[in-house]
């Protein structure tokens, strides 16, 4: 399981760094109102593209479950379908995104300079959303096409591109906002094309394009079952909307970019998870699929084991490191450093339950048990967050907004823990 998930694991870590670094060409070469509107603004422009989480992650356990049946021609027309779906969603994703980004920064309250940085920003981005879609799902269908490998290199190639423009649009050219948008469409296009041009050409043998009929009832088992990892993700962006609406009411854009900071750190510990489960689903699917429960329970076994370690190892890192990873970003700022060094060392014990909630939404996802899976990553990312996120500053102020997310997955876990032991002798992990 290590060596299976190890590279997709650095792929998902090495994307979630560039994230980092256009945050830091921004905060060092432009100014606090500019940090202020992309974190304003990258919950929004999260939501549209998790619709390639749901495609390559609810896909890619179909399609395993099927091969591990043995019938790699459907497997292959599956995979086609799912393409064509999500063109057809990436047009619809970039209209909405279009349409609705002017009532989003409506309310959010921003004021003049805010709001003309965050449509500077916007505008540019949603021009990448198609391949921002294709980003993602790709990433899921090369590890399950046994090409980790190339899924690795795609991923720093399209990041190394992300930071040459980021470098050359924002301190060369200085164009701000807009370059910093542009940079980051320029690396989504690399990671979107190139594992394209791979499949079209039929160079990967279990999975390449071939013509096929739409048919409806596989693509709602797709979407249907990929539905958590989307949900997950738009919850989280919805949340983080919350966050800033409730941050900016009680310290200003000091807390936004308190908050913003904290993401940052979140995005590249969170993917270390995100992207084991993810390589977890297609083996668990597959091995459901041939009906080896022995091995199921050893994959359950070892996922919680190795995922466990990792959460531990997290939450010592942001809390005992809180003062280092804040330097990065606001060490130029006394005031809204401390503030933000407090916030990780509140905010930091969610890292022991938030592996283990993933790991069990992604377990219900390879069982095929879509509706269990999505139960968990909406509980986990939605309900709970947003009852706490308006009660606890209610009673602590601040500090009771960094301490809802821990509050959150605490809860969370009880409810995964429970949907574990009721389902145990009907899929036989345990």
């Amino acid at each position: 399981m290590v060596r299976h998930t190890l590279l997709p694991v650095f792929s998902l870590l090495c994307t979630s760094l560039y994230a980092v670094v256009d945050g830091w060409f921004i905060v060092n070469f432009t100014d606090e109102i500019s940090y202020a509107a992309v974190n304003v603004m990258s919950p929004y422009i999260i939501i549209f593209p998790t619709v390639g989480f749901m495609l390559g992650t609810g896909g890619s356990a179909l399609i395993s479950m099927v091969l591990g049946q043995g019938d790699q021609k459907r497997a292959r027309q599956i995979f086609s379908m799912i393409l064509q779906l999500g063109l057809a969603l990436s047009a619809i994703m970039t209209v909405l995104e279009f349409l609705l980004m002017d009532p989003f920064v409506t309310w959010q309250k921003a004021n003049e300079a805010l709001r003309a940085g965050c449509m500077a920003y916007g505008k540019v981005i949603l021009i990448g959303t198609t391949f921002s879609i294709f980003q993602y799902a790709f990433q899921s269908f090369l590890v399950m096409a046994d090409k980790q490998r190339m899924a690795f290199a795609v991923t720093i190639l399209a990041g190394m591109t992300n930071m040459v423009f980021d470098a050359l649009f924002i301190i060369v050219f200085r164009w701000g906002l807009a370059g910093a948008a542009a940079a980051s469409v320029m690396g989504e296009a690399v990671g979107a094309i190139l594992p394209a041009l791979h499949f079209f050409r039929g160079k990967v043998d279990q999975l390449k394009y071939v013509r096929t009929k739409m048919e409806a009832k596989i693509l709602i088992k797709v979407c249907g079952n990929g539905s958590s990892e989307m949900l997950s993700y738009i919850a989280s962006s919805v949340v983080g909307m919350l966050y800033n609406y409730q941050l900016n009411k009680l310290a200003g854009k000091d807390g936004i970019n308190a908050y913003g900071t904290l993401m940052y750190f979140g995005i590249v510990f969170l993917c270390i998870f995100t992207g084991f489960d993810m390589e977890a689903v297609p083996v668990i699917g597959y091995q459901y699929g041939a009906e080896n429960r022995q091995e199921l329970k050893n994959l359950f076994k070892v996922c919680y084991t190795i995922v466990g370690v990792c959460c531990l190892s997290v939450f010592a890192i942001s809390f005992f490191g809180a003062e280092e990873l804040c330097w990065i970003f606001v060490r130029d700022h006394p005031e809204l450093y401390r503030m933000t060094v407090r916030a990780c060392r509140l905010y930091s014990p969610m890292y022991l339950f938030a592996g283990l909630n993933i790991m069990s939404s992604a377990l219900f996802t390879g069982l095929n048990n879509g509706l269990v899976s999505a139960i968990i990553s909406l509980v986990r990312t939605l309900i709970l967050p947003v009852i706490l996120v308006f009660t606890l500053p209610a009673v602590w102020g601040l500090d009771g907004v960094w301490v809802s997310a821990t509050a959150a997955e605490v809860l969370c876990f009880a409810v995964s823990l429970g949907f574990i032991i009721a389902n145990k002798n009907k899929y036989g992990y345990r």
